[in-house]
């Protein structure tokens, strides 16, 4: 008797219990927000000072990150010490966006410290249905990368009927005061 009642029981609750527990991983699982949403999960999360989460939110989309948890753990270490070093997050700036195909997309944003400017590099891989992050580094030596932009821009600036000359002097002379405050807070105190 004891053993029916036993067996009825456990098996209401196996009933019970398992739409409940099929619900929470279906809960778990977010609906893919395409590579625009991961960053703004993303940037909200470091923000919000969970430097941890917007790590491990970054690489949750990715189908491969079992393959890669060393790296995303040593990731997660060096990430979670920048407030340390570089003090209080004051925005981040997207400096670029490029496509190369429809599968395939890197974005570069400057991201402000007090200290000094983070160059922050994203690159997102869509082989079949949704976005997932295919890599991610930041960098803290702008400068470089900032004058590059600058000589690249300078090079290949040309006005309307193809010249270039005075133009490419007011071009200098605007994209210095776009780049030289950033590069102001990236000299060492």
């Amino acid at each position: 008797m004891y053993l029916r009642v036993f067996i009825l029981a456990s098996l209401v609750a196996v009933l019970v219990v398992s739409p409940s527990v099929a619900f929470c991983q279906e809960a778990e699982k977010a609906p893919p927000m395409g590579y625009q949403g991961q960053l703004d999960a993303f940037f909200g999360s470091v923000e919000g000072g969970e430097l941890k989460k917007a790590i491990e939110d970054l690489y949750g989309p990715n189908p491969w990150q079992d393959a890669i948890q060393d790296q995303i753990g040593a990731l997660k270490g060096q990430f979670i010490t920048l407030p340390e070093i570089l003090g209080e997050m004051h925005g981040y700036e997207l400096l670029t966006e490029e496509k190369f195909g429809d599968k395939f997309i890197y974005l570069w944003y400057v991201v402000a410290y007090d200290r000094q400017p983070l160059s922050f590099h994203f690159t997102f891989y869509k082989p079949k249905g949704d976005w997932f992050l295919y890599s991610f580094e930041y960098k803290d030596d702008i400068q470089p990368l900032a004058q590059e932009l600058a000589r690249m821009k300078l090079l290949y600036f040309e006005d309307s009927s193809g010249q270039k000359g005075e133009k490419m002097t007011q071009s200098a002379s605007s994209l210095q005061g776009v780049i030289a405050p950033r590069l102001k807070s990236s000299s060492a105190p």
